[in-house]
């Protein structure tokens, strides 16, 4: 006989009035509390001992904010309302990888906040936040505190019971370009490498700024700092992508599994990246001269 299935059972769900009773709950409960909201990786992601669902959808934590500046998106805002008309022009790499993840069923159910929070799992809107360098502000029972993309994303760091409130990000301004490009089975499936890329040219195609984030090939995205600011104040040119792709293939021990060899990631990193470059550079005003 097979092993046995593990069941879920969930014994009481509590809708929350408001963030502090929230976290207050989900502290009280332990390891037998999860907040839910779009709910859409609350099977996969609850564990046996789970009995308690807290409803944070009634919070007032939906709802996307811009100013000059900033785009502010509530951590309960669904991902179909990032893939509008109106986000998209503020944040069109953002744009780009809700667009790439999932199927349409999922994006009008799930949320920002829980594509973050559940950070085991693989996250195209995280990896497409940790490019753009954003910030999440997050409720804990000692107050708010504002972290890096980089740190609510670290495994094993995010502690559960922290309530994520918004993420801020920095609009793509005049002379910028972004890429999210991911490659999978099928359209839908779990990717097996997918890049982000935010770059920023001055004159002469000087580049300004540049981020590159590559994700599937480890248990969180990696960003390739020692990569990028080598090559800060230089012109754009093809050749030049070629040559970052294949530092970038250096600076990243892809993983071997079930799914795809770590040669064959490799392959796929160098592919992405150098694609990712090029439309970013397109995307910021480059011309091939």
């Amino acid at each position: 006989m097979g092993s046995e299935v593990d069941m879920k059972h969930f014994r009481q769900y509590i809708v929350a009035s408001t963030e502090e009773e929230a976290v207050g709950l989900r502290e009280a409960v332990g390891a037998k509390g999860l907040y839910i909201a779009g709910g859409t990786t609350v099977v996969p992601r609850a564990a046996a001992s789970v009995e308690v669902l807290i409803d944070i959808t009634r919070l007032g934590l939906d709802g996307i904010v811009a100013d000059d500046s900033t785009v502010r998106i509530g951590a309960t805002t669904r991902l179909a309302d990032l893939a509008s008309a109106d986000a998209g022009n503020s944040l069109p790499l953002l744009r780009k990888a809700v667009m790439e993840c999932a199927t349409p069923l999922i994006r009008n159910m799930a949320t920002l906040g829980g594509s973050l929070a559940t950070i085991f799992l693989p996250s195209d809107p995280g990896l497409a936040l940790l490019a753009l360098d954003a910030e999440a502000e997050v409720l804990t029972p000692d107050g708010v505190q504002r972290l890096k993309m980089a740190d609510l994303l670290k495994t094993g760091w995010f502690d559960p019971v922290w309530l994520i409130r918004r993420v801020l990000v920095s609009k793509q301004a005049p002379g910028e370009g972004s890429a999210f490009l991911k490659f999978g089975r099928n359209s839908v499936d779990i990717a097996l490498v997918a890049v982000g890329v935010r770059l920023r040219l001055g004159e002469g195609a000087r580049i300004e700024s540049l981020r590159i984030v590559v994700g599937q090939t480890s248990a969180v995205p990696v960003v390739v700092d020692q990569v990028t600011e080598k090559v800060l104040g230089q012109d754009f040119r093809l050749e030049l992508a070629g040559s970052v792709a294949d530092e970038v293939c250096r600076a990243v021990k892809a993983r071997n599994d079930f799914r795809a060899s770590s040669e064959f990631r490799t392959h796929l990193i160098k592919v992405l990246v150098s694609r990712g470059l090029l439309q970013a550079a397109l995307e910021a005003g480059y011309r091939d001269s």
